[in-house]
C-alpha cells in the first residue's frame, strides 16, 4: 500500500512556533519509524525544506516530498502524479483547519482516498461548544459548560470560581487560561473578541485516552498521563507518560457512548480527560494523531502504527487488553533545551529538536526507570 503521510506543521501549512513544530514533527518522526517496520506500507511524507532541512533516513525513515513553497495545492499535485493509495493526515483542528484540508484532498480525489474517516463525523465535533452539548445529551459525564458569548456575570457565578475559558475552535491548550475570581470575570464579559466557551474547574489528574477505531467501532489502547500548566496569562502542554494504570476505572460504559459519538472516524483518536473521584470527565476530543502516540510506541508490545493503520484501511480492529498490551512505561517531555551535539540525534530517546525546543523521552521496565532514563537523555542536552 502507498500511503502519504501529511503532518501539517512539518509541511509548513500552519506557521507555528518551535514549541509547537517539535510537537507536530516529534508525531510525524515516532509514526514513521512504526511504518517503516512494516513491509506491507510504501510510506511518504511531505516536508517544507524552509523549516527542516534534508533529513537522513534513520531520523525520517520514509520517502521524503520536499516542498518549496508549502501549499494545500503542492500536497494535491502530489498526491495525483504519484497515485497514492491512501493519504493520512495529522493537522490541529483549529477554526476547522484539519476538516478544510480533508475536504480539498476528498474533492480531488473522493473520500476512499482519506485513511482519517468521515469527514461529516469531524465537522461535529471541533466546536467545544457543540460537543458538549453532545456529551450532556449522551449522558457522558463532561465539565459544565456556557457560551461566553450569551453569559452574563451571574451565569458564572453559577459556574464557581476558578473558572476555565477558552476558545471553542482552537486545538489543545491554545487560548486556555484560567478565570480566578469574579472581578477577572468581569473583566472577561467586557473584552468577547471572539468565540469562547467558559467551563466549570475540575479538579483532577489530567489524563487522555488514546484509541483506534475502524469507523464503526472503537478499542482502548491506552489510557494515559499528561502534564498541563494551567495559568491565568495562558496554559500549556508539556508532556505525559503512557500507561496510566487505573485498575479500579471503569470504562465500558464510556466506550460504548463515545463509539456512537465518534462513529465514522478512523485511525487514532485522543480524548482528553480528567479523572476526579473515581470518574471520568471528557473534557474534549482530538481526531487525529496526539503526543501520546509517543509514549505508546516506546512503550507497547506490539507496533502500534500497525494497529492503527490496519483499523483505518482494512477495517480490521484488534483485540486489546490494555492491562496487558505493554512491556513498561514511557515518559515524554517537551524541554527548552537545544541538541547542538549532532551525535545526540542517533539517540532514539531524543524525538526531535527544533529551535531551542526538545522533545525527549525515556523508557523502562518500571515508571520509576522511566523517568531514570528521560533524565539521563535531558542531562546531554544543550
Amino acid at each position: 500500500m502507498k500511503l502519504l503521510l501529511v503532518e501539517a506543521l512539518t509541511a509548513g501549512l500552519i506557521d507555528a512556533p518551535p514549541s509547537i513544530l517539535v510537537e507536530g514533527f516529534s508525531m510525524l518522526r515516532r509514526f514513521s519509524v512504526d511504518v517503516s517496520k512494516l513491509s506491507w506500507v510504501d510510506l511518504y511524507t511531505v516536508v517544507n525544506r524552509k523549516l527542516v532541512a534534508d533529513l537522513p533516513d534513520f531520523i525520517l525513515p520514509c520517502r521524503k516530498i520536499y516542498l518549496k513553497d508549502s501549499c494545500i495545492e503542492d500536497i494535491l499535485y502530489w498526491i495525483g502524479k504519484l497515485d497514492f493509495d491512501k493519504v493520512y493526515v495529522i493537522a490541529p483542528e483549529t477554526n476547522g483547519f484539519l476538516s478544510s484540508i480533508l475536504h480539498r484532498i476528498e474533492g480531488e480525489y473522493g473520500s476512499s482516498i482519506i485513511a482519517n474517516g468521515c469527514i461529516d463525523t469531524l465537522d461535529r465535533i471541533i466546536d467545544k461548544l457543540d460537543l458538549y452539548y453532545e456529551l450532556s445529551r449522551m449522558g457522558v459525564k463532561t465539565p459544565r459548560s456556557i457560551d461566553l458569548d450569551e453569559a452574563t456575570l451571574e451565569d458564572l457565578d453559577k459556574l464557581s470560581y476558578p473558572l476555565i475559558v477558552k476558545p471553542r475552535l482552537e486545538a489543545g491548550c491554545s487560548g486556555l487560561r484560567i478565570i480566578r475570581d469574579r472581578s477577572e470575570a468581569e473583566k472577561l464579559l467586557r473584552h468577547r473578541d471572539r468565540l469562547w466557551i467558559v467551563q466549570e474547574y475540575v479538579k483532577g489528574l489530567a489524563s487522555s485516552l488514546s484509541f483506534i477505531s475502524n469507523g464503526c467501532s472503537l478499542k482502548l489502547l491506552s489510557i494515559n498521563r499528561q502534564f498541563v500548566n494551567l495559568s491565568y496569562t495562558g496554559s500549556s502542554y508539556f508532556g505525559g507518560y503512557v500507561p496510566l494504570i487505573l485498575p479500579c476505572i471503569h470504562m465500558d460504559e464510556l466506550i460504548d457512548k463515545l463509539e456512537i459519538l465518534l462513529h465514522g472516524l478512523k485511525g487514532y483518536v485522543g480524548v482528553d480527560t480528567v479523572i476526579a473521584d473515581g470518574e471520568v470527565y471528557v473534557i474534549e476530543v482530538n481526531p487525529r494523531l496526539t503526543v501520546s502516540y509517543i509514549g505508546l510506541s516506546r512503550s507497547y508490545r506490539r507496533n502500534p502504527a500497525e494497529v492503527v493503520l490496519e483499523a483505518a484501511v482494512y477495517g480490521k480492529l484488534r483485540e486489546i487488553d490494555i492491562f496487558n498490551e505493554f512491556r513498561g512505561f514511557s515518559v515524554f517531555l517537551k524541554v527548552r533545551k537545544a541538541a547542538l551535539d549532532v551525535g545526540l540525534h542517533m539517540d532514539d530517546r531524543l524525538i526531535a529538536s527544533i529551535e531551542g525546543y526538545s522533545l525527549i523521552s525515556g523508557s523502562g521496565y518500571s515508571l520509576r526507570d522511566a523517568w531514570v532514563d528521560l533524565l539521563d537523555i535531558r542531562g546531554k542536552l544543550d
